[in-house]
């Protein structure tokens, strides 16, 4: 026979479909769990499962599921009451036993606001209510961010300076969330197609630097005054430009210091690579004409 822990089980599984009808004002109930499990051929522990469902039950808890009794005749009992289906007959016992009432009120109250404001969402928290459900501590917040972006796309501030009331690091901790969130409210033209959250919705960023030593004193001395060992940001490196014929790319700071002994150094620039931040060079335009050595 089917056990309150597996009517818990259902009734759980249960709570998106549920809360999808709240979204699009559905009739949900009566819900009903079907109990189509075979009861125990003994006596005595067909009497412990008639119980337990019993104690677990509205008749004896005030809330939950009432249960549905069948007559059937069963080998080794005779003709019994079975319990065929429980039913949640309403909102009320439905939430109360599953101990959800104050997440469901939340989410009301935030499907309201938020539909009031960016009807566009609907669609997306139907579909996904733990869209929502995952983060009702915090809708409040993503709801600032997403009205400031709204009225001011590509902001062209860093994140800590846009003035929206929230914790500093706010924005920083829920990139993926507001992502989402801001790629179905936001004008297409206000979004730039790069995955990166600060360059892809207008937003400034500490760039990575670039540390690069200039092998041949001809560029040094003509272009950079003598310079030859400099860090510049990813976006002006890229803007250099030179009219170099190799790049030596090395991944220690050690081998940076000693690229002088490299043979050959006409027209060689050497970069520090830094491991993976090497990443950052595979966009560079002039690197094409060039010979690259790593």
């Amino acid at each position: 026979m089917i056990t309150p822990e597996e009517i818990l089980k259902k009734a759980n599984r249960k709570y998106i479909s549920y809360l999808q009808s709240l979204i699009n004002e559905d009739v949900f109930f009566p819900l009903i769990i079907p109990g189509n499990k075979v009861p125990s051929k003994s006596t005595s522990n067909y009497s412990d499962e008639i119980k337990n469902l019993y104690l677990d039950s509205k008749e004896k808890k005030g809330y939950g599921y009432e249960i549905i009794y069948t007559e059937k005749r069963k080998k080794g009992l005779g003709l019994q009451s079975l319990p065929t289906q429980f039913v949640f007959k309403d909102e009320s016992d439905y939430l109360k036993y599953l101990g959800i009432e104050n997440e469901v009120s939340l989410f009301n109250e935030f499907c309201d606001s938020t539909f009031a404001i960016f009807p566009e969402l609907k669609d997306v928290i139907f579909y996904k209510p733990a869209i929502l459900l995952n983060n009702l501590n915090k809708w409040e917040n993503l709801l600032k961010v997403c009205s400031y972006f709204k009225l001011n796309p590509k902001p062209d501030l860093y994140i800590r300076e846009l003035p929206i009331k929230i914790h500093t690091k706010f924005i920083e901790n829920n990139k993926g969330i507001l992502r989402e969130l801001l790629d179905i409210i936001l004008d297409v033209k206000a979004i730039n197609d790069v995955k990166q959250f600060e360059s892809r919705f207008g937003l400034k960023y500490a760039e990575p630097m670039i540390r690069f030593k200039i092998l041949d004193d001809k560029i040094s001395n003509t272009l950079f005054s003598g310079l030859d060992d400099m860090a510049l940001p990813l976006s002006l490196f890229q803007e250099l430009n030179l009219k170099v014929s190799r790049i030596v790319i090395l991944e220690n700071k050690v081998s940076l210091y000693n690229a002088l002994t490299i043979p050959d150094k006409d027209s060689t620039i050497a970069i520090f690579g830094q491991g993976y931040s090497v990443s950052n060079l595979k966009e560079i335009d002039w690197f094409k004409t060039a010979q690259i050595i790593y």
